[in-house]
């Protein structure tokens, strides 16, 4: 605080700083002594009180996932997006992405309906996106609305950025028995493989794959597969979340 003699008076800055998310009020105790800077005949006391006010809707939140921001991914029919949601006091309803592509200015986007969630809980959204180009710095802006049309955007100018190059080889599939299976092929920083299952719990890596180069096989992967034997088969990017 600080004391003006010739005007008499004592000016006090106080900033309260309160948790968004509850309505416990502060109280603030201030005690003035008897001084040589200021008269007072004797000790002088007064209680403050701040009586805060939560928001109606509290904003929802987001976080960017994959891929990894200022990173090179390939991709082949599509980009893969994932995004970490939450609502305090609701759920997120809607979830997109805009791609802004600095080679001509072209615009591309994605977006999800979510269903409900229980209020708070944090949710992850796996959005493809196609670019209309290949090759070159790609800007997303991330927006999400929760059920109260209350909306948090990430600008394309925060930060968010990466390059996305398009395979040359952007088909995959498994032959069981002379039949071909394609594969959905995701987006990598560099590696794929290709995996097999009984169950759909656990997973073994038959093949693994480099890309761009040498990059994935042009013609289908045999596989084996007895007559009564059920097995299942995925192409996978072991460094994605």
């Amino acid at each position: 605080g600080s004391y003006d003699p010739a005007g008499g008076v004592m000016d006090f800055d106080v900033v309260p700083v309160f948790n968004d998310s509850q309505d416990t009020p502060l109280l603030i105790d201030l005690t003035l002594l008897p001084g040589t800077d200021y008269y007072l005949g004797t000790q002088t006391s007064a209680t403050f009180r701040y009586q805060p006010t939560p928001p109606l809707n509290h904003p929802p939140k987001v976080r960017w996932i994959w891929p990894p921001l200022k990173s090179r991914v390939f991709y082949s029919d599509g980009v893969d997006f994932l995004l970490e949601v939450s609502d305090a006091d609701g759920y997120v309803a809607q979830a997109g992405i805009q791609l802004l592509f600095s080679i001509a200015g072209d615009r591309d986007s994605v977006g999800a309906v979510l269903p409900p969630a229980p209020a708070g809980s944090t949710n992850r959204v796996r959005l493809r996106l196609l670019p209309l180009g290949g090759g070159t710095v790609l800007y997303p802006q991330i927006s999400v609305t929760d059920d109260r049309g209350f909306q948090t955007t990430l600008p394309s100018g925060t930060g968010l950025s990466f390059v996305a190059s398009r395979l040359s080889v952007g088909s995959f599939s498994v032959s069981v028995q002379g039949r071909a299976f394609p594969l959905q092929v995701p987006t990598t920083l560099g590696a794929l493989e290709l995996q097999v299952s009984d169950d759909l719990k656990v997973w073994s890596t038959l093949v693994r794959y480099s890309v761009p180069s040498p990059g994935l096989p042009l013609s289908p992967v045999p596989v084996e597969a007895g007559p009564a034997q059920t097995r299942y088969y995925r192409l996978t990017n072991p460094d994605a979340p």
